[in-house]
């Protein structure tokens, strides 16, 4: 039996795919869509992207349900033991309150050699949430309007900063090229 397996998975549209392997534990990676899981014919569970089912009695056969009129492309992770999915890592806790909301912003361009506003001020928000993207090249420098090339928090690719604040958040950028950020932003 193997420890660990990765599977790409088509559900039919309002079909259902049928996947044997022993295990006790499956986590699904991605999904284009909604899926039910049932494992060995017990209660069909909503399964979305993230999710982890233990099953301390183990399976041996999972059915992927879709209702949905278009196939849906899964990538499941079957395990005899816990999996882990490492592919973010976020530091720090972001609260979201029930009545709090959260806002994507366009993502922003920052030259090299400059300095941008990545999220103007906000009085009505709560957090912001900085990433840079994975294909970005350099550590570049995050904060406030005074950030610079010595001050700021350091920022790496695929790096993730948090900062509870109103106010404008912005990006110092000395790579030698143009780099990306996606933002978003949790309003009160």
């Amino acid at each position: 039996m193997d420890l660990y397996a990765e599977r790409p998975v088509l559900v039919p549209a309002g079909g259902i795919e049928t996947v044997h392997f022993v295990g006790a534990h499956l986590r699904l990676l991605s999904a284009t869509g909604p899926v039910r899981a049932v494992i060995d014919g017990r209660k069909a569970e909503n399964f979305g992207v993230g999710i982890g089912l233990p099953v301390p009695q183990g399976y041996e056969r999972i059915q992927f349900e879709n209702d949905a009129g278009v196939d849906v492309a899964l990538i499941v992770a079957f395990s005899a033991a816990g999996v882990t999915d490492d592919r973010i890592n976020v530091s720090g806790n972001i609260e979201v309150a029930p009545n709090d909301g959260l806002s994507g912003l366009d993502d922003v361009t920052v030259l090299t050699a400059t300095a941008a506003a990545v999220a103007p001020a906000n009085a009505a928000r709560r957090t912001v949430i900085v990433s840079a993207l994975a294909a970005n090249t350099g550590t570049v420098r995050v904060g406030g309007s005074d950030v610079s090339a010595v001050r700021g928090q350091q920022l790496a690719p695929a790096g993730v900063a948090v900062f509870d604040t109103t106010d404008a958040v912005w990006v110092r950028n000395d790579t030698g090229g143009s780099q990306v950020f996606s933002v978003v932003e949790v309003i009160r």
